[in-house]
């Protein structure tokens, strides 16, 4: 059982918003000029006004991203832009941006490892494993706690029950005091092992 189900949810959650990408692009022109609070308060209005909006969390994570992470608006600017495009319905386009920003070391990690996350989560080209397996070696932020879930989850999916647990010990040792492990006792009974 495949657990990445956010992208087909988000596809066809997007037919009933055929204007979708409005508020992102907005938002993406705004991070290209540098413009980081007017990209901000686009974002937020665009995640606020329709909250089962496709990709509403998407955009409020980057207003945290622009304020919490202090990521520069112009280094922000494609992640956003892909996002639009995605809504969009240009998902090839999209995918191809975030393999991109994956694997560019130059992309602050915040940024990277949630790129990092939607082209596995897309898996255009089969290669899912092995882009969270190398995010989660190198990521060096909280965003590895994302990273460590998506990884056990499909080393879970391909019946790697050894290599799933020994992320889960390796995130226990990295991040101790997190409530996600419980989450990974639940993947492991879920699976029966």
């Amino acid at each position: 059982m495949r657990r990445g189900i956010i992208i087909p949810i988000i596809l066809s959650a997007l037919a009933a918003f055929p204007a979708a990408g409005d508020g992102l692009r907005n938002a993406a022109t705004y991070l290209s000029a540098g413009e980081g609070d007017a990209a901000a308060a686009e974002l937020t209005a665009y995640g606020r006004s329709e909250p089962t909006a496709p990709l509403a969390n998407q955009a409020l994570d980057c207003v945290l991203l622009i304020y919490k992470k202090k990521i520069a608006p112009e280094t922000l600017a494609p992640y956003v832009d892909a996002l639009a495009l995605f809504a969009e319905g240009y998902a090839a386009t999209a995918d191809a941006v975030f393999r991109e920003m994956a694997s560019d070391v130059e992309v602050p990690w915040p940024l990277r490892g949630r790129a990092v996350l939607l082209a596995a989560d897309m898996d255009t080209a089969g290669d899912r494993l092995r882009l969270l397996e190398d995010a989660w070696g190198e990521c060096d932020d909280d965003t590895g706690r994302l990273l460590g879930v998506a990884l056990a989850e499909a080393y879970y999916d391909e019946g790697r029950v050894e290599d799933a647990r020994a992320v889960r010990d390796e995130f226990a040792r990295r991040f101790p005091d997190d409530a996600g492990i419980k989450y990974f006792d639940y993947l492991a009974e879920e699976e029966g092992r």
